[in-house]
This record gives structure tokens, sequence and C-alpha cells, in this order.
């Protein structure tokens, strides 16, 4: 999200991406804290594999189309803490934290589509 906010040029869109970066960052530290103290060694799994695609959207600055790619991005982000989930073995209090963080994601999924929708819109 940081590329997002860094890369548009407006100043609501930068203020809700610059949040949606920081609670991404709070949500990385807390897994890694959480996977820490079970012994594990915490990694970023191909996570931010995702986010590689929205650098090339930027230059562009079609807003549709960062839209676009940062919706792409948190459908992969999504998957991945699905998938998580179906650990049958993951401890209750890690799969608490793992689907709560999920609940936001796909709030901030669903906020980003209908961006994208009205920008199409306004566009047509």
């Amino acid at each position: 999200y940081i590329e997002a906010a860094n890369g548009i040029n407006s100043a609501a869109y930068k203020t809700m991406f610059a949040e949606y970066a920081l609670q991404r960052r709070r949500f990385a530290s807390q897994l890694a804290n959480l996977v820490t103290d079970l012994g594990g060694e915490p990694d970023d799994d191909g996570v931010h594999d995702s986010w590689a695609n929205i650098r090339p959207v930027m230059m562009g600055g079609d807003h549709g189309a960062i839209f676009e790619a940062i919706e792409q991005a948190e459908d992969a982000a999504i998957n991945t803490y699905e998938k998580a989930m179906e650990y049958e073995a993951m401890p209750a209090r890690i799969h608490e934290v793992v689907d709560e963080q999920c609940a936001h994601l796909i709030l901030a999924h669903d906020r980003i589509r209908k961006l994208r929708e009205a920008y199409r819109q306004s566009h047509a």
C-alpha cells in the first residue's frame, strides 16, 4: 500500500493507502511475533509478490487500474490467509488473530472494489 500511497495524486487516497500500509505492517509484526513465540522463523511466504504489479501501474496514473491492481493483491492476500486458516493444527489463539486480520483484509478489499467500480462508472 505504501507504493500506492506514494504514487497516487489524491490526498484522500494517499491517506487511505498509508493507513492500510500501517495496518499491514502491524499485521505482519503481530504474526511474526506469534511465530517467534512458538519457536519458528517468520517469513513473507510470497504475500508481497502480489504487490510487485503495483509499481508499473502507478506509473500510468490511472486510478481505475491502480484500484484493480490493489484489489488483485488483496485477493492474493485473502487467499493466503484462508489457506492458513485451513491448517487444523493451528493453535486457537493464532487462528483468532489470522481470522481477525483476514476480516480486515476483506473489508479493505471490498472498499477498494467499490472505489474501482465507482471510478469505472464515472469514467465510462
